[in-house]
C-alpha cells in the first residue's frame, strides 16, 4: 500500500511541475499565458513567466552590473519564439528605481478580435533570479 502512495505522489508531482523542453529550456503554457495576460490574472502571469526565467542567472558584465540585460532579451525572444499570440518588447530595463530594481516588459495578445497591451514588472535583482512581479 506504501509502494501504490509513493508511486501516485510521483505521479502527481511529474505532472504537477511545469515542464522543460530539449531537456532544459522552460517551456510556457501559450493559452494559459495569453488568456491571463487579456484577463490581468497577476498569479498566472507571474507562475508562467517565473517558469520561463527559472535557469537565467544574473551574470554581471562591465555594462550591466546587475547582471540580467541579457536574461530580460532572452525572456522576450523565448515569448516571441515559443508563443505565437504574444508579441513582447522590452520597454526598459532597471528603470523602476526600486530595491531591487525592476524592468518592464510590453506584451501584445489578441483578446476575441481586439488587440490587448499590457506591462509586466520584472524583478532584476544583482544577486538572484529575475520575478515576475505584477502586470498592468
Amino acid at each position: 500500500m506504501k509502494t501504490a502512495s509513493l508511486l501516485l505522489t510521483l505521479a502527481g508531482l511529474f505532472f504537477a511541475v511545469p515542464s522543460c523542453k530539449d531537456g532544459g529550456t522552460p517551456d510556457v503554457n501559450c493559452d494559459r499565458l495569453i488568456t491571463a495576460v487579456a484577463n490581468l490574472d497577476e498569479n498566472v502571469v507571474n507562475a508562467e513567466i517565473n517558469h520561463l526565467v527559472s535557469d537565467l542567472e544574473p551574470r554581471p558584465t562591465a555594462n550591466d552590473n546587475i547582471g540580467h540585460e541579457d536574461n530580460l532579451q532572452t525572456l522576450v525572444d523565448r515569448l516571441n519564439s515559443d508563443c505565437s499570440g504574444i508579441s513582447a518588447t522590452i520597454e526598459c530595463y532597471a528603470c523602476v528605481f526600486s530595491l531591487p530594481p525592476q524592468s518592464l516588459v510590453r506584451v501584445t495578445v489578441d483578446s476575441s478580435g481586439q488587440s490587448v497591451q499590457r506591462i509586466i514588472s520584472i524583478l532584476t535583482p544583482g544577486d538572484g533570479y529575475m520575478e515576475s512581479l505584477s502586470i498592468r
